[in-house]
């Protein structure tokens, strides 16, 4: 992938987010706090069977490359559960549905509803839905990679036997582990 003429840039609207600022008291003090209104969205940790393995999202986030401080292109990757915002009139297992057609190409018979997590207290929060779902070779519907022309989303397969080395060396969300321990110690026993 070959990324180039990256800058931050000024903007007035955005589809996907609002900035914010409230203003209010507490105990006499008067508070201004700036934050972000975002859609909540949906995860999906996905686990191979016959593979023993997860199969995980790599994808560039724009904003993790700039935290990183644009060093080095690997910089801005991260490994990412499937996931998707809740921007359509379907029910949360519908658009988790979506999302792994969409991005890895499985349709699973069946999603395990996890709980729902909320991100971003400080600077915005949203809520995530975290799904399960098992499936198999007889899953495959497609080849993923995202519907959208700026995700360039690469499928990640990590064998449980793996799972601490490979993250030893690559960014993700606590999700990711919130999810792994999900399914070692409830999904698994």
């Amino acid at each position: 992938m070959n990324i180039s003429d990256f800058k931050i840039v000024d903007f007035k609207e955005s589809n996907f987010i609002k900035p914010l600022r409230a203003s209010y008291v507490i105990n006499t003090h008067k508070v201004d706090w700036d934050f972000i209104k975002s859609f909540d969205c949906v995860s999906i940790m996905l686990y191979h069977k016959a593979k023993d393995s997860f199969i995980f999202v790599k994808q560039f986030r724009a904003p993790l490359y700039y935290h990183e401080n644009c060093a080095n292109l690997e910089n801005g990757f991260s490994i990412e559960l499937c996931s998707g915002i809740i921007d359509k009139d379907k029910s949360l297992e519908e658009i988790a549905l979506d999302e792994c057609i969409e991005e890895l190409g499985f349709k699973p018979k069946k999603l395990i509803y996890i709980d729902k997590f909320y991100t971003g207290f400080g600077s915005g929060v949203s809520a995530q839905h975290l799904f399960f779902a098992e499936v198999s070779d007889d899953d495959i519907v497609g080849v993923g990679g995202g519907v959208d022309n700026g995700e360039f989303i690469e499928s990640v397969w990590v064998s449980l036997s793996e799972y601490d080395s490979f993250f030893a060396n690559n960014k993700r969300s606590a999700l990711i582990d919130f999810a792994n321990l999900w399914f070692r110690h409830i999904y698994k026993k």
